[in-house]
């Protein structure tokens, strides 16, 4: 009876395996060996397949069904088996080398979405807490008692000062004629703005009304003084009279945060 079966060697005995087919009493050995991970499998072939099982169990062809690398012209006899071993090392380590750079290419750009996400969540905040300016007047500083104006009033992001005229502390009109009326006037409106929240910096438009057109060229050299480089937008016109019989009145429109 034909029958084909693998065995290990003996402990005394070289590592690899051999294979014995055993018709009519002789033995044919394949010296071919096996590979680490297929050490201790036993096939046993059925009657009849005699010699045909042995080349379908070869190292090559093991080696060819677990898909393991192999360098040009490598043997598959059992003097390289080290070497084989060093071609699985190399594979694995190719493999893992390959798999980090992915996975820190995927970290980096799991950190990308994640700020991008951030920076937008904090925008929205931004945009959601900010509430939309107010177009209904706010009055800064609302008119005394029988006054009929209120000094500053605030619509959204601006604010416009009423017409100011150049008093003393005394509430009496500046000596010295326009010069020194435009330049007390400058001061009052600078105080309204400081007190509103904003500066002479942000003022965007002045009016200046005139009792006297002819006194314009005196009144530029003092209200140039309170704006010596960017100087706001303006109109100036003469007038038939002014409040207590001031020579000049200015008011001024201005920006606020």
């Amino acid at each position: 009876m034909r029958d084909a079966r693998w065995h290990r060697r003996s402990p005394s005995s070289s590592r690899h395996c051999h294979a014995v087919n055993r018709v009519g009493g002789r033995n044919f050995r394949d010296d071919r060996g096996w590979p680490p991970a297929l050490d201790g499998l036993s096939l046993a072939a059925p009657a009849g397949m005699g010699r045909a099982l042995l080349p379908r169990t070869t190292k090559r062809s093991m080696l060819r069904s677990l898909a393991i690398p192999r360098a040009p012209g490598q043997g598959v006899g059992p003097y390289r088996s080290r070497a084989m071993t060093l071609d699985r090392r190399s594979f694995v380590d190719s493999r893992r080398t390959v798999f980090a750079s992915h996975e820190r290419a995927l970290r980096g750009k799991r950190t990308a979405t994640t700020l991008l996400l951030v920076l937008a969540c904090v925008a929205i905040a931004a945009c959601a807490s900010r509430a939309p300016a107010s177009t209904r007047p706010e009055f800064v500083i609302p008119n005394r008692g029988n006054s009929p104006f209120s000094s500053v009033v605030r619509v959204g992001h601006f604010l416009f000062v009423a017409g100011q005229i150049g008093t003393d502390s005394g509430g009496g009109l500046a000596k010295g004629g326009i010069g020194p009326e435009t330049t007390a006037a400058m001061k009052q409106i600078q105080r309204l703005l400081i007190q509103s929240g904003s500066s002479l910096d942000r003022v965007a438009k002045c009016t200046v009304m005139l009792a006297d057109m002819r006194e314009w060229a005196t009144m530029n050299e003092a209200y140039n003084a309170f704006f010596p480089q960017m100087r706001p937008a303006r109109s100036s016109f003469g007038t038939t009279g002014l409040a207590v019989g001031a020579h000049v009145e200015i008011e001024c429109m201005a920006t606020v945060d």
